[in-house]
């Protein structure tokens, strides 16, 4: 269910209109700002509001940014895997430690 959250919610706030409404919601809370003579409660109400939604979307845009990552590389790895031309060490090289992708980085440069 998660899943399902994460991307309409990712896919939503990539929008022109995600925006129009976060810049309509500042335009309403500066335009109430003299209804309620600029008070403490006032502006917490904008820094909690932005504060809330930020902290959640960090973690529904890392996890739809990761799934997509995912589909990318199996896709790559079964481009590699596919081809006779090319080193099949490359697959999976995602999951190995920097040194080793620095390695084949340079291998791929020293060959061509």
């Amino acid at each position: 269910m998660f899943d399902k959250i994460a991307k309409t919610i990712a896919d939503w706030t990539g929008r022109p209109l995600a925006f129009v409404c976060a810049c309509a919601l500042v335009l309403i809370w500066f335009a109430t700002g003299p209804l309620f003579d600029w008070s403490d409660s006032h502006s917490l109400f904008i820094n909690t509001v932005t504060t809330i939604i930020t902290f959640l979307m960090v973690f529904c845009l890392q996890y739809a940014q990761d799934t997509d990552t995912r589909a990318i590389q199996a896709k790559l790895d079964g481009l590699i895997a596919g081809c006779s031309a090319t080193d099949n060490r490359l697959i999976d090289l995602e999951h190995r430690p920097r040194e080793a992708v620095e390695a084949a980085k340079q291998r791929i440069i020293d060959e061509h």
